[in-house]
């Protein structure tokens, strides 16, 4: 029952959404069989009220020939019998069913129903007799009843007198017999109509399941629990499925790619520059300055454009994706040992598990260089807060660190984010650690901002897209 109910749920769920192939689907089928059904329904309630007005119109004609066959004439014209039609409604006072015989040319009625007791009901002057010299037509009594009346034209005995006989018979009974039919076909049609579009529902859905399938493969792509899309899919999607799966493999080898290149090409200059800085010392001392000056800017340089086109490499492909708990934890034992003196500390603000939307090497990197600044500028303690906000129309990765250290004034937090300064010259280092910081978060549409704690140390926020 649980799982018919989350099933109903979910199917009412996507249905709402008018902009899915599911409901487009389940709405122009459903509202076709309904239209199906409403033709069918008028066609068949159509061809009923035919089929039972031939039957009554037959009935009346056979009471007809029933009254004919019960009257008689004598020698001297005068009409005999007392017919007896089987029909107690031809004994009810006005009741629509009567029967009269009466003579031409005068239309003066000589024999009639009990049920007609004197009434003078119309006689149609356009309509025609057949051949037969029979005719039916339609009239109202005096009672406001719609009747049916069937009429013939007779010659009885030897005499050349003719003798008009009519019956008519209640079109309400008709009617009634109709209107209950029609109800009967609209709640069996309604009931077979309601039975189609759950039958439409369960095909749309059973129809699409492949693309549900699909859909739920690029998620763990994205999440980075699967590197393509896998299973057997319907010879209509699999070609689609395939050029997917291809253009990730051709995303992934380019990132692959570019990465050796960058490697390559870093490599290929770190030898070069190291020995021209070796020779610097046998130059004089005012070329010697202003050569080490200009190596000294050509190394930031090249490591600055290596480090960004290694980011933008890493971050072309849709497959990339870090779990920050789990590198946050891992990365806080590692500090935790550099940093005997302080104590790293990390708490999540969310139960649910949280994706950084890139890399994993350029997560570390980010984290990496703003706890070793914090484990250098803390006094004791440093306090990393993880947690995803909401920033529609989509989600971010808010990380708060936090150290009891000194701080920073304004203008040395200017200072120390420009790329190659550092505050503390006695450490080695080059400089450039917030500035590749920036360069990542840039890359990923993220930001840093550094100001001072309630505390007087460093407080560090940095946002991340969330997967």
């Amino acid at each position: 029952m649980k799982q018919s109910a989350a099933w109903a749920t979910d199917c009412k769920q996507r249905m709402m959404k008018t902009d899915t192939l599911s409901f487009r689907l389940f709405l122009f089928t459903s509202l076709w069989m309904l239209f199906s059904l409403g033709v069918v329904a008028i066609l068949v309630s159509q061809d009923y009220r035919r089929t039972v007005e031939k039957q009554f119109e037959d009935l009346i004609t056979a009471n007809l020939y029933n009254l004919m066959g019960s009257i008689k004439s004598d020698e001297q014209g005068m009409l005999l019998g007392k017919p007896s039609l089987g029909d107690s409604r031809y004994q009810k006072y006005k009741s629509g069913w009567y029967w009269s015989v009466s003579s031409l040319p005068q239309g003066k009625i000589i024999l009639s129903s009990t049920s007609l007791a004197g009434q003078d009901l119309p006689t149609a002057v356009d309509v025609k007799y057949d051949a037969e010299y029979q005719r039916s037509y339609r009239l109202n009594d005096n009672a406001g009843n719609t009747l049916m009346a069937v009429e013939a034209q007779v010659f009885l005995g030897e005499g050349d007198n003719i003798f008009v006989f009519r019956t008519t018979g209640n079109l309400a009974v008709l009617a009634e017999e109709i209107s209950n039919f029609r109800q009967r076909l609209i709640l069996l049609l309604g009931v077979f109509g309601v039975g189609l579009v759950l039958t439409s529902l369960a095909i749309v859905r059973f129809g699409l399941k492949p693309i549900r399938l699909a859909t739920g493969q690029l998620a763990k792509i994205r999440d980075g629990k699967a590197n393509q899309i896998e299973g057997k899919f319907p010879r209509e999607i699999a070609p689609l499925i395939e050029e997917t799966n291809a253009l990730i493999k051709s995303n992934q080898s380019i990132v692959e790619r570019s990465r050796t290149q960058v490697g390559n090409l870093a490599h290929s200059l770190k030898t070069p520059l190291s020995v021209l800085s070796m020779e610097v010392k046998n130059l004089p001392a005012p070329l010697a300055k202003i050569v080490q000056t200009q190596l000294t800017a050509m190394n930031t340089q090249v490591q600055t454009y290596l480090n960004r086109a290694m980011i933008s490499a890493r971050h072309g492909t849709i497959t990339s994706r870090a779990d920050v708990n789990q590198t946050l934890e891992r990365l806080v034992r590692t500090f935790n040992k550099l940093f005997r003196n302080v104590s790293f500390k990390m708490t999540s603000s969310n139960d649910e598990q949280l994706i950084f939307a890139g890399e994993q090497q350029d997560f570390e990197e980010i984290l990496g260089n703003i706890l070793e600044n914090a484990g250098k500028s803390a006094s004791a303690n440093v306090e990393i807060t993880a947690r995803q906000i909401d920033a529609n129309p989509k989600k971010l990765i808010e990380l708060t660190i936090l150290d009891d250290g000194p701080g920073l004034s304004k203008s040395e937090i200017s200072y120390v984010l420009k790329r190659g300064n550092r505050l503390d010259e006695n450490n080695p280092g080059t400089g450039l650690g917030l500035s590749i910081v920036s360069d990542i978060l840039r890359e990923y549409k993220g930001d840093l901002q550094i100001n001072t704690a309630q505390s007087g140390g460093l407080r560090v926020v940095i946002t991340l897209p969330a997967a």
